[in-house]
């Protein structure tokens, strides 16, 4: 990634430590900074979070191509879903809901969870569950990236992710400096997967293996 980039190394490592059932690194974002509130990039083999309770945000499981296996996922409002490599689940929290995320025996789950803010009139909503499959992810290559487009629209491509709230999700990699279509005013936070580097950045330029999300939040 371009060193003008205000990334930073994790503020926490979470987990049970490497070759345990969960290890990853952890970012916290000051509330009102953009869209993205928290992230961790994890590893999980094993049970880690029992039934918890979610609210006034959503809470979104982004799975990498690498996982092997599956995760899966039930909530208080009926929705169960099992999703593996490259697929989106977002729990849209709104005035509260209780979920769990359990890999299924055997499986690798290598992913980001992250804490999106909601605007005002969707934090006590009532709550919601969506899912993009990695088949229907729309993707945009050249001879020097290729880009996963998993919410919004960009490089003439639109993700059939459908969400009540404005945002943009890229996830990928380039070979070479790649900027991203960021709608005027809206705010980017970035994870660089190669560095284990995170946050909100002012030019949105990547280059090597990356997650952007933007919001006009």
């Amino acid at each position: 990634m371009q060193a003008s980039h205000p990334l930073r190394a994790p503020d926490a490592v979470i987990g049970r430590g490497e070759g345990s059932g969960f290890f990853g690194h952890q970012w916290h974002e000051t509330p009102g900074t953009g869209a993205v509130l928290l992230c961790d990039s994890y590893v999980m083999t094993a049970p880690t979070f029992p039934l918890h309770p979610h609210r006034h945000i959503s809470a979104v499981a982004i799975l990498f191509e690498d996982t092997l296996g599956h995760m899966v996922s039930s909530d208080s409002v009926g929705t169960n879903h099992q999703f593996g490599a490259g697929d989106v689940h977002w729990t849209l929290a709104g005035s509260g809901v209780q979920h769990t995320q359990t890999p299924a025996s055997g499986s690798r789950i290598h992913a980001v969870q992250m804490f999106i803010d909601l605007p005002e009139e969707l934090r006590h909503a009532p709550a919601q569950t969506f899912h993009l499959s990695a088949k229907d992810v729309p993707i945009h290559e050249t001879e020097s990236c290729r880009v996963r487009l998993l919410v919004g629209n960009a490089f003439g491509l639109t993700s059939p992710l459908k969400l009540p709230q404005d945002m943009l999700i890229i996830e990928g990699r380039s070979d070479a400096d790649l900027a991203i279509p960021v709608p005027e005013g809206w705010k980017a936070w970035m994870y660089d997967r190669d560095n284990e580097r995170a946050g909100y950045i002012t030019e949105p330029v990547v280059n090597g293996r990356f997650l952007v999300v933007a919001s006009p939040l």
